[in-house]
């Protein structure tokens, strides 16, 4: 996960990660090879209504040791087992396979959100094959990040990486956005900055002779980032 070719606020959400790896929150969302979220989830839960009508999200993941705070937003994939693409499939198949077993028999229960051991209606624990693959509940979100917004309220620094944007279009909305989100951030003076990266990034797409089944086209994928601290009275 750690490679070069990793979006610049990769490592910078695996450090955090790391640091924190002491506490339970640390793990909340899972990160695949090619910088997206995976969350697992129920398919029966009011979340995936909404992603039906409107496939966006954004994540905020604070870490309470470091005092750092991440949210990522852009587009959500909805994989779930009446997906017609066999690869996504087999993404959601291995999700399924990485949960522990009693994970997996949370997506037996008859009422979403509530163990199967907890459930009053239930005289005996359903059983469950560990061989076998994703019950029809179980449904594994993607988000493909198309902004991360991290904050760290120790150094008082602010980035904003955003993917797919040219430097125009970091307008005066981002730099308004990049005003104190709390009063525990002093404001006294701001300093911006900002730098670029173009790193790979695999699409697909129909061939130009006409219709046919989609295939990969490698371009390469920008990202912004907008470097912003805050800077108190003594530092005038």
């Amino acid at each position: 996960m750690g490679s070069s070719s990793a979006a610049p606020w990769k490592q910078l959400l695996i450090g955090s990660i790391q640091a924190n790896s002491h506490l339970k929150h640390y793990s909340y969302f899972q990160l695949d090879e090619s910088d997206r979220i995976l969350i697992n989830t129920d398919t029966r839960s009011r979340k995936i209504d909404d992603l039906k009508h409107c496939p966006f999200a954004e994540i905020c993941w604070y870490f309470t040791e470091s005092w750092e705070q991440f949210r990522i937003s852009g587009p959500v994939d909805v994989i779930d087992g009446m997906n017609p693409d066999p690869v996504k499939l087999q993404q959601r198949e291995k999700s399924w396979f990485a949960c522990s077993l009693r994970s997996r028999m949370q997506y037996m229960a008859p009422t979403p959100r509530v163990s199967v051991y907890e459930q009053p209606s239930q005289t005996q624990t359903p059983s469950l094959d560990p061989s076998i693959g994703p019950v029809g509940a179980f449904c594994l979100l993607v988000l493909d990040p198309d902004q991360v917004d991290y904050l760290n309220l120790k150094t008082n620094e602010r980035l904003i990486f955003t993917s797919g944007l040219g430097v125009d279009a970091l307008s005066s909305s981002h730099l308004a956005a990049s005003q104190p989100p709390s009063p525990t951030v002093p404001s006294a003076s701001v300093s911006l900055s900002l730098t670029s990266h173009n790193l790979p990034h695999t699409v697909a797409c129909s061939p130009p002779s006409g219709p046919g089944p989609p295939h990969a086209v490698a371009r390469h994928r920008s990202w912004f980032c907008l470097h912003v601290v805050f800077l108190t009275s003594n530092d005038h």
